[in-house]
Formats: structure tokens, C-alpha cells, sequence
């Protein structure tokens, strides 16, 4: 849940961006309730692996934290006032640089480089290191960032996906299963469950970003070719031809066409309009649109809600998402029953 990373979706930056799902039982059958019951059919008849019953594969009612074991959480109201993707659910006091949602919670840089997370503390998560950052990555309640001199630090969830590799990185995204960088010499590097061969990286390109998905990887070169591995179940790394400028991964990927259209591949849908960047989540999937709006639907691409400003990012969560402003006030709509979308 990638800020101008998640996948790392980038704008300027790289709009870095990460995922989730919900569905509420009104007894009648809704977009968000397709889409539910259309991942859970689906995950049935993939290839089994480990964590079968993560966030894709996972019925409505299950609400635990991505990543590792933990107690049910109880699902959010998304039908009343203020829990929905309608009016602001916060505006930050504060000014920032990037913001990434992660489930329950959600971290930004602050003008200066240090990090702000706030929501659930159950693993750390909220509990970032002190230090100078360029860039973060939140998804589930792990988060691994890129600081000032280019090393990979990690908090939240201890486990492969923040394991912190040597070296020197240009950014990094953290994935469910596992995690992705871009080295300082442009090469992908990947590390964590490589079941579906999803961190095995392509050595022979160059490139600008990589996206860490559900059983594969994405990642865009410096010509803005995409480049997919891992599992194929769904056509997920058999990636359309052209030059792009951003992509996103979650269980299927989405990318931004040079020309600002988004084109979207293994069982993920695109809306139309014009963008910058889009942002794959787990209940909403967003884009920001060149006229600095940020858009997000919940898996039916004719549900969108639009919201009107001058957006520079955004970042898809868990039950919520997040957008920065130009003038570096974070917005955040959606679930807020762990304080998630009210940024300080």
C-alpha cells in the first residue's frame, strides 16, 4: 500500500501505493460483495502455497491483519457517515513529502525526512526508527523504507518481506508475501517467499520502479517496458506491450500508459480518464488523474468516487486510502476505527 510506491506507483517520486476488501451483509448483493465472492472463487482454484487464507483468498468476514496470525478485527461500517469514501475523514495539521497506507494504519514522511505513522501499534508498526527517509512502503502492518544514505530500514511485522538487504536502493516496496527494491545501479532485487519464482528477478534490465504483487512481480524499465514474473495463473505477468510511465501490483497489476490511460491485466479492472499514476488496495483501488483529483473504485470500475483538488499522490490501504495535496496536506477517507485515516 505503496504512497507513490505501492505498488510503487509514482508520480514525480513514484506514487508510491498498497491493498485490502470489504463487503457488508445487507442481505442483497453489491459490487464490493461480487468482487469478494469473485477473489474467493478465484484464490479456490489458483495453486495452493503458503498463507492460502491471506488477504485475496480471504471471505468477507475474516478481518485479520495481512502478514502474520492475529485476531479478528472487526469490520467497519462502511454504509455510515464518515466511514465512507465520501467527505474527508481527516486533514493533516502537519506537512508531508509521501504517505502509504498500510491496513490499520498509515505512515508519511514529513518535510525534513522523518517518518509519522499513526492507527494500530500492534506490531510496531506505528513505531517507526528515527532517521532521514526518501521514500516508504506500508502493506498489511510492515513497512520498509529507503533512507538518506540509500539503506533499506524495516519496522512493523518482523518476517521475510522486511528483512532489510545490504546494499544501496533507489526504493522499495513491501509486498504481502514478499518485498521488491530498485538497487542504486537500477536492478530489481527481491527477497521473501519465492514459491511462484516471484523474487526471481530479470538481471538483464534496467530499471525505474518494481511492484511487488500477491504470487508475482512487475517491474518497469528505464525505457517504461513492463517486465513480469512469478505465477501465471491468472495472466498475471503476461503484461501488455507499449511504453508506461507507472505500475502498481496487488493480485493482478495496472499500469499508466504513456499517454495517461490505464491499462490493467490478471483479473484487475482499469477505469478511463486520463493519469498520472494509479494505486492497486485491498477493498479500494485509486488513481490520480492529471487534472490532480484523486478516483477510486471497489472492484467495479463503474463505482467510482471522485475527489476533486490538487493531488500530487496517492495510496491505497487496507479499508481506507490517502492522498497528498500539492501543498503537502495529507487527506485520508475511508475506515477509521483505528485512527487510520486521521493523519497528525
Amino acid at each position: 500500500m505503496q504512497g507513490m510506491t505501492r505498488g510503487i506507483g509514482c508520480v514525480g517520486v513514484f506514487l508510491l501505493v498498497l491493498s485490502w476488501q470489504s463487503g457488508c451483509d445487507t442481505g442483497s448483493t453489491t459490487a464490493s460483495d461480487a468482487r469478494a465472492d469473485q477473489r474467493a472463487a478465484d484464490a479456490a482454484a489458483v495453486e495452493q502455497g503458503p498463507r492460502d487464507q491471506g488477504r485475496h483468498d480471504a471471505a468477507p468476514q475474516d478481518r485479520s491483519p495481512p502478514d502474520h496470525p492475529a485476531p479478528d478485527l472487526p469490520a467497519p461500517d462502511l454504509t455510515t457517515a464518515g466511514d465512507g469514501p465520501g467527505a474527508d475523514m481527516g486533514i493533516s495539521t502537519g506537512n508531508y513529502i509521501q504517505v502509504s497506507a498500510g491496513n490499520t494504519h498509515t505512515c508519511a514522511i514529513k518535510i525534513g525526512g522523518a517518518v509519522a505513522c499513526w492507527g494500530t501499534n500492534w506490531y510496531g508498526e506505528s513505531s517507526p526508527p528515527k532517521g532521514t527517509f526518501i521514500q516508504i512502503s506500508s502493506f498489511g502492518a510492515s513497512n520498509c523504507g529507503v533512507t538518506a544514505s540509500k539503506k533499506v530500514s524495516c519496522w512493523g511485522v518482523k518476517g521475510p518481506t522486511t528483512f532489510s538487504p545490504p546494499g544501496q536502493f533507489k526504493v522499495v516496496e513491501v509486498g504481502e508475501y514478499h518485498s521488491c527494491a530498485v538497487t542504486s545501479k537500477s536492478l530489481a532485487e527481491c527477497w521473501g517467499n519465492n514459491t511462484w519464482g516471484q523474487a526471481n528477478t530479470p538481471k538483464q534490465f534496467k530499471f525505474a520502479q518494481v511492484s511487488a504483487g500477491w504470487r508475482h512481480s512487475c517491474g518497469l524499465t528505464q525505457g517504461g517496458a513492463i517486465k513480469c514474473w512469478g505465477s501465471n495463473k491468472r495472466g498475471q505477468i503476461t503484461a501488455p506491450t507499449g511504453v508506461f510511465v507507472q505500475i502498481s501490483s496487488d493480485r493482478g497489476s495496472c499500469a499508466v500508459a504513456k499517454g495517461g490511460a490505464i491499462q490493467c491485466w490478471g483479473g484487475e479492472w482499469a477505469i478511463s480518464g486520463s493519469f498520472l499514476g494509479v494505486d492497486l488496495g485491498y477493498y479500494y483501488d485509486c488513481a490520480l488523474a492529471k487534472s490532480g483529483a484523486i478516483m477510486c473504485w471497489d472492484g467495479n470500475q463503474f463505482n467510482v468516487t471522485t475527489h476533486k483538488g490538487n493531488f500530487v499522490q496517492v495510496s491505497s490501504g487496507g479499508w481506507h486510502y490517502c492522498g497528498l495535496s500539492k501543498g503537502g496536506k495529507v487527506h485520508c477517507w475511508g475506515a477509521n476505527n483505528y485512527g487510520q485515516a486521521t493523519p497528525p
